[in-house]
């Protein structure tokens, strides 16, 4: 809606949806996450809960640094199962 010029800024698509500018821009933040991040979040690579506390602070738009802060472990992405916590065999590696 801002790249295609139907508002001007986040205050107007807050009035239009009837959403908060605050909710807009936290929802705005989230289409800057790395191809990679989004696609291990769906896919359910990675811990939930600890993605939302991620995801709710302010992400540097460095694909490589938010990365980092995201999966901290510095392996792939996915060191830890969502289900048992246990790192994967490439995260134990090397």
């Amino acid at each position: 809606m801002l790249d295609d010029g139907v508002y001007a800024s986040v205050t107007e698509i807050g009035d239009a949806e009837n959403i908060s500018r605050s909710y807009v821009s936290r929802i705005l933040r989230l289409a800057l996450i790395a191809p990679d991040l989004v696609e291990a979040i769906l896919a359910g690579s990675m811990e939930q809960v600890m993605m939302l506390e991620k995801l709710e602070r302010p992400l540097p738009a460095n694909w490589g640094e938010q990365r980092a802060m995201i999966v901290p472990c510095g392996r792939p992405i996915g060191c830890a199962t969502p289900r048992t916590g246990a790192f994967n065999a490439a995260a134990r590696r090397g």
